[in-house]
């Protein structure tokens, strides 16, 4: 076998290899209290066990991300009484196919099933 052949050999099998991702947690550190104490609060209260949002469990959220399920999701987080309204965030794509949260008001009861299944768009904006 020529150097040549031996190369294109060696760099296949390079690529068959799967790559081992890196993940960069860049987070603004009030937003990383807020999320801590917003996830502690929903595991209480629901009985839940998500993960806390830190950096050492950045693969898990990718995972979540990178299948799909988190695509369309929506949460009522509050309301008023008079007028009725509700507060809702959900995720969605943004500019550049990026995962956004959009929040929005709206007089009905948004859920999951509803919001990925829309017919008209509530009125949302991007939650910065």
């Amino acid at each position: 076998m020529d150097a040549c052949a031996e190369r294109v050999v060696v760099t296949s099998a390079l690529r068959s290899i799967p790559r081992i991702p890196v993940y960069v947690w860049r987070v603004d550190e009030e937003l990383s209290r807020r999320a801590e104490r917003f996830v502690a609060t929903f595991n209480e209260l629901f009985d839940e066990d998500l993960p806390k949002p830190v950096a050492k469990n950045a693969a898990l959220f990718f995972e979540a991300a990178d299948a799909g399920e988190i695509l369309g999701r929506c949460v009522c987080l509050g309301g008023t009484l008079q007028p009725k309204q509700f507060y809702h965030w959900a995720i969605n794509r943004g500019s550049g196919g990026r995962l956004v949260v959009e929040d929005f008001w709206d007089a009905e009861l948004w859920t999951t099933k509803r919001y990925r299944n829309r017919r008209r768009t509530p009125a949302w904006r991007a939650v910065t």
